[in-house]
């Protein structure tokens, strides 16, 4: 029964999810999910008992920071009511920002990059030299599209306040840092169990779920409100597929050390660097025809690193 609890816990979650759809996106019922996210690897530390166990302390406290930061944002109209002056409205009406929220939400990723690094020690302290240039090449290419798209128009908006401007770069630059160290330690050498696949696709989720929550902010005049649409799903995969890594059996395996065998190029590998490599060149060539010139030092320095 041990070795099938998460997906047990994969399907209670799942039913709660749809019921917070169902109920018109209850703000409790969220951060029940959430909350049980933490717990979960709470409960898999006494269950597996891991020979490394700080890595997961560190999920876990990233988890429950999250939590946090959901509870202040999806009820901050309840904060309001209790302490106004310490949870005022913006001029709008509306939930501040940057505010209560984005602090919790920003010590996140200190958190979890500081989980995974210490996995990525944990699993190869010979330090795989190759893996992390593959993981670079991989970063730098998403980071140049999440550059131009997402944090560029960010950088150079006019008659912004820079606590607003300088907390808007934050999150996706906090993302790509965390999908960062999340490429780096699924390019490195030794097999992958399914706790390593569930942790790599809840950082995925979370960094795919940031981005179009970033864009709409962007790009949309309504923006997005936490809770007035089906973004919280990405959020929700984040939390309930990293419980579910603590809780699968295969847990133990992440914090044991691969055998030192050099990482192999495999002809699709190639094709995902090579991809990777020329995407800052490509946005080069594109901003040129477009006449513009404002990130290609970012571009041209991408360039180099990718190369």
């Amino acid at each position: 029964m041990r070795n099938r609890l998460w997906l047990v816990y994969v399907a209670i979650a799942s039913v709660a999810t749809l019921g917070y759809f169902a109920t018109g996106h209850v703000s409790y019922v969220i951060n029940v999910i959430g909350l049980s996210s933490p717990v979960m690897i709470v409960v898999a530390l006494r269950i597996w008992r891991p020979e490394k166990r700080l890595p997961w302390v560190m999920f876990s406290l990233g988890m429950f920071t999250f939590i946090l930061g959901d509870i202040v944002s999806y009820n901050y109209d309840k904060f309001h009511s209790i302490a106004p002056s310490l949870f005022p409205f913006d001029a709008d009406g509306l939930t501040p920002f940057p505010g209560w929220a984005d602090g919790f939400y920003l010590a996140v990723y200190v958190f979890m990059v500081a989980g995974i690094l210490l996995l990525i020690h944990a699993r190869d302290p010979s330090r795989d030299r190759s893996s992390f240039v593959d993981a670079l090449i991989l970063s730098t290419g998403i980071g140049v599209v999440s550059w131009v798209i997402l944090i560029s128009p960010q950088a150079y908006q006019q008659d912004v306040p820079l606590s607003l401007k300088l907390t808007s770069m934050a999150y996706p630059l906090a993302d790509l840092l965390l999908l960062g160290t999340a490429l780096r330690s699924a390019v490195g050498a030794g097999r992958k169990p399914w706790a390593f696949r569930l942790i790599i696709t809840a950082i995925v989720a979370l960094f795919i779920t940031d981005a179009f929550y970033a864009w709409m902010n962007l790009y949309t005049d309504a923006g997005y409100q936490p809770g007035s649409g089906y973004l919280e799903a990405g959020w929700i995969a984040f939390y309930v597929l990293f419980g579910a890594a603590a809780l699968h059996p295969s847990m133990r395996e992440l914090s044991e050390p691969v055998d030192d065998v050099e990482t192999k190029l495999t002809r699709g590998r190639l094709l995902v660097l090579a991809g990777a490599s020329l995407m800052a060149p490509v946005l080069i060539a594109y901003e040129g025809a477009k006449g513009e010139s404002t990130d290609l030092p970012i571009l041209i320095a991408a360039t180099v690193c990718g190369g």
